[in-house]
């Protein structure tokens, strides 16, 4: 059987709610030890950063509006026309040890894989010549790389395993975009598209045009925050998750003006329209 494991998306955020929570717990404990001391400015700050954790992002409001900023753009589109020759690249979302099943891709990674088949299929109907290109190590130390994980279930999906190409090092996005332009360099494999989540999609890109890949984008899976009090944890880890992504857009704009990054390779046109 295929995809026989659905995990929910606290699988993959659990570990998010639970630093916030432990964060949530650290501001409360400065709060208590501000009025044993009678740090009146402490105290304020703490509870300036007590309400900004338990209304504003828990709320939904502030968090839609972080989500929002990095989904808007991607979503919407037509779906780009394929060429004669086609790379879809499918970036790793994680994975989970489960007990029963072993190693399973996140909740992420099932959207990315069932995106990555669809496209594929629909690519071969037009007769084109197309590759699946899967970039994914295991940064979670797992004991298998996130690739071999989900290139095991593309052949179920109508992905043949001789059209599939498997790159098993990277760590991170950025690592995806500097061995997948290797993988490039080595195969004729034609015009990219990216496959991973809506709200990863701009950064993705981002990393990716560094190392010179043009890449027309074919967006997985989307999240929205929920303006409901029991899916206060929820909104945190939605903004936590948010928040990586502009930290990622900040630390790359910060590298680059350091000289920390490999130089820029130019970006090389769309090979078809």
């Amino acid at each position: 059987q295929i995809l026989t494991y659905a995990p929910s998306i606290t699988d993959v955020l659990g570990k998010r709610i639970f630093v916030v929570s432990i964060g949530l717990g650290l501001v409360l404990l400065l709060c208590l030890v501000s009025v044993a001391l009678g740090w009146r400015r402490l105290l304020a700050i703490g509870f300036a950063w007590l309400i900004v954790l338990t209304v504003v992002f828990p709320g939904g409001s502030a968090t839609r509006v972080m989500l929002s900023a990095l989904r808007d753009p991607v979503s919407g589109r037509d779906p780009p026309p394929w060429c004669e020759r086609n790379a879809l690249i499918l970036l790793g979302g994680g994975s989970l040890v489960v007990q029963r099943d072993g190693i399973e891709p996140s909740v992420f990674g099932l959207a990315r894989i069932e995106t990555a088949a669809r496209a594929y299929r629909a690519c071969k109907e037009t007769g084109a010549v197309c590759t699946l290109l899967v970039t994914g190590g295991d940064p979670a130390a797992r004991g298998r790389s996130e690739a071999e994980v989900y290139g095991e279930h593309l052949p179920a999906l109508g992905v043949p395993t001789t059209d599939l190409l498997l790159e098993t090092r990277s760590r991170n996005t950025f690592e995806n975009a500097r061995l997948t332009r290797e993988l490039l360099d080595e195969n004729d494999m034609g015009q990219p598209y990216l496959i991973t989540s809506a709200t990863h999609m701009r950064r993705a890109d981002l990393y990716f045009r560094h190392f010179g890949i043009g890449a027309k984008w074919l967006p997985a899976d989307y999240v929205e925050a929920i303006f409901w009090p029991p899916k206060f944890g929820l909104n945190l880890a939605l903004a936590d998750a948010a928040a990586h992504e502009y930290l990622g857009l900040v630390r790359y704009r910060v590298y680059n003006a350091l000289d920390w990054n490999p130089p820029p390779i130019p970006v090389t046109g769309a090979l078809c329209p």
